[in-house]
Order: structure tokens, then sequence, then C-alpha cells
């Protein structure tokens, strides 16, 4: 038995990849800070808890050698501080801005990458929208944003680096074909022509990153561009369908844009942020040692009541603010969250004017997963 407390010996993987909202809703009443025994880390469920705690990099640090992002890609954005988390994220953030998207054409690249995609599958009545729309659409726009060669390829890669990232298990053979996947994708990269975008990218810091950092820094933009858009897309589509949104959609009472947004909150698809402490600290009454490993739970702070009226209910006419924690927040906040948002509005709203009678399946699960939650498939008819 470990001496942290408050200490919670019946949280686990299995707990939190399910159905994690009443397990959320006993330690956010109880123990909003509380030892998971299970898994070896600090659990924080409220919201301003993990907004003090994102906002904070110099006592809650993702810098640290037990960061599994950096164990599997190398160090990159996501595993560093300070100024050498300024360095790398900055050549890859200023694109991805909202006024750069708008001006790069963006959501016109966006809709003819998905009218090219539905064309494929529009007369057959019936598909897999994860398979044959959302994971082709995230992929091809991130890696087309990025000048990286498209090939299907790409998919098993990602795929192999998603799992290593949610290896929280520590199963050396999973970890083992992460490391692979990338080994795999810096490759890739070397085929890239020389007037590639992120080549560019990547002078634009001072000094510019090396291609090691560049690959490790590729590899995580594309991984955000790919694994979440794919998520916020299938998720979207599935709360549309399980909660009978399509009148709204279509007498112009609400837009896919805010249903995006309020799936974002009510159906995270990235659960945690994980950090580690750098000194003694107290949250909630509760004393962290230097060393430690938290995770702010952010499907638990989404759903917070003490942020958010009614957090079970999905409202269509929730205020923007405060804003959801899906894409964390501070200096760490994801530097394609503008993207993602503006990817699954646009796409969406294609779908559905090409495929009016769009059915999502009925009998379909939750989505599931404690790191990256969503379903493992979308089966639709029209």
């Amino acid at each position: 038995m470990d001496d942290r407390a408050p200490c919670d010996d019946t949280v686990d993987l299995s707990v939190l990849a399910a159905d994690p909202y009443p397990t959320f809703d006993r330690l956010r009443a109880n123990t909003p800070v509380v030892w998971a025994e299970r898994l070896g880390v600090w659990l924080v469920t409220g919201y301003d808890l993990c907004r003090r705690i994102l906002a904070d990099p110099d006592t809650f640090t993702v810098s640290h050698p037990d960061n599994i992002l950096q164990r599997t890609i190398g160090p990159m954005m996501l595993s560093r501080d300070g100024p050498a988390h300024k360095r790398m994220r900055r050549p890859f953030a200023q694109p991805l801005h909202l006024p750069a998207l708008r001006r790069a054409g963006m959501e016109d690249r966006i809709r003819s990458v998905a009218e090219h995609l539905i064309d494929a599958f529009a007369s057959d009545g019936a598909a897999d929208l994860r398979a044959r729309f959302a994971r082709p659409l995230a992929m091809r726009i991130v890696a087309d944003h990025l000048g990286i060669p498209f090939t299907v390829e790409l998919f098993d890669i990602f795929d192999a680096i998603a799992a290593a990232f949610a290896n929280q298990e520590d199963d050396p053979r999973v970890a083992a074909a992460g490391q692979d996947a990338f080994s795999a994708f810096a490759s890739i990269l070397d085929r890239a022509p020389a007037d590639a975008p992120f080549r560019s990218m990547a002078t634009h810091t001072d000094p510019p990153l090396d291609p090691d950092e560049t690959a490790s820094n590729v590899a995580i933009t594309v991984f955000g561009g790919f694994e979440t858009v794919t998520a916020t897309v299938v998720n979207t589509l599935w709360a549309w369908g399980r909660l009978g949104l399509g009148e709204e959609i279509a007498q112009g009472a609400t837009t896919w844009g805010t249903v995006v947004e309020e799936t974002l909150r009510w159906e995270s698809p990235v659960q945690t942020a994980t950090r580690h402490v750098t000194r003694e600290v107290t949250l909630a009454g509760t004393t962290l040692r230097r060393g430690d490993t938290l995770q702010c739970l952010l499907g638990a702070a989404n759903r917070d009541p003490a942020a958010f009226d009614q957090p079970e209910r999905f409202r269509l006419d929730r205020p923007r603010t405060p804003k959801v924690l899906s894409f964390a927040s501070g200096p760490h906040l994801c530097i394609g969250a503008p993207l993602a948002r503006m990817e699954a509005a646009t796409a969406l709203r294609v779908l559905l004017d090409r495929l009016p009678h769009l059915r999502i399946s009925e009998d379909l699960p939750p989505p599931r997963g404690h790191e990256f939650r969503s379903l493992p498939a979308l089966p639709a008819h029209w």
C-alpha cells in the first residue's frame, strides 16, 4: 500500500475506458485530487484545478524521462517546457492559427477532400464512416498541410504510435511497435520533396530544428491532426445520431460548429493531460511530492458542475465560456485545435448535404478509451 493520501484502490484503466463519468463524479465530489494506486498517478478531476495545473509548467512539467510521448518519438514540443518548448512549437503553430488557415483556403480544401471521399461510397447506401470518411479525411488534410507524401502506410504507422502513447500498462511490445512505426515515418519524411512545407516550417525558429527534431515535431503534429480529428468527427456523428439532432441542423436552429463544440465537452476525444511535479505542492488540501506524476482528467473537468451547468446534458444552447479543456490549455494548448474544429464542422456539413437521409446505427455503444476516446467503427446507412 502506498502512503500517499487520499488514496483510491478501485480505479483502473478498465473503469476509465468504459464509462468513467460516474467515477469522475464520485472523485470530484469526494477526493478531487486522489492517488490512484492501481495506476501509480494522481488523478485531478476539477475544472479549475486542471486549468491551474496546465497553466503552471514550472511546477507541473511535461519534461521528464518518463514522458511516454518522448519515449516513442523522441524529444518534441510536448516533452519540453520553457524556451525549448517555444522553439519547437512556434514554427508549426503559426500556420495553424485560424487566420492563417483562412488565408490558405483550408475550408475549401476540406470541402474538396470530403466531396472526393463521399463520391467513393455515396452510391453504396451504407458505410463505416470512421474507416471511409473520418480517418482518410483527417490524414489527407494534415499530410497535405505539412507536405508529407500521402501513403496508406501512414494509417498503420499512426495507429501504432497511438497505441504506444496510450500504453499505460507499459507493454514492451506495444512500446517497441510505436518506436518502429516512428522510424518508418522518419523514412517517409526523408523521401519528401525539398520544398515540402514542413521543411521550411522547421527553419522558422532560432536555431532551426535539426532533422531529428523536425521528424519528432512533425510526427506529433500529424498525430494530433489525425487521431484527434478522426475522433472528433466520429464522436460528433455518434452524438448527432444518438440524440436525434437532425431537425435542429436541417432547420438552421444550430450549426455543426455548435454540435462539434458540445461534443468536445461531452465526449472529449482526448481524456488526459499528464504532468510531472517538480516541487512539493498542495492542491485541494492534498500534498504532492516532487517527482510524482499526475493526470488532469480532461473528460472530468469538462463535466464539472462548478464550471458547466447541467454537465451531463448535451446542450446546444450552452455558453461558449468557460472554454472546454478537450485540447488542454496553457502553454501546451493543442496547436491543431483551430484546424480540428474547422475540419470537423466543414466535413460534417458536406456529408449531410450530400447524404441528407443518413442514419447512424442505433445500437452502437458509446465511445470508449481512457487516453483517447472514440468508437472503433461508425456504421451508417442512407
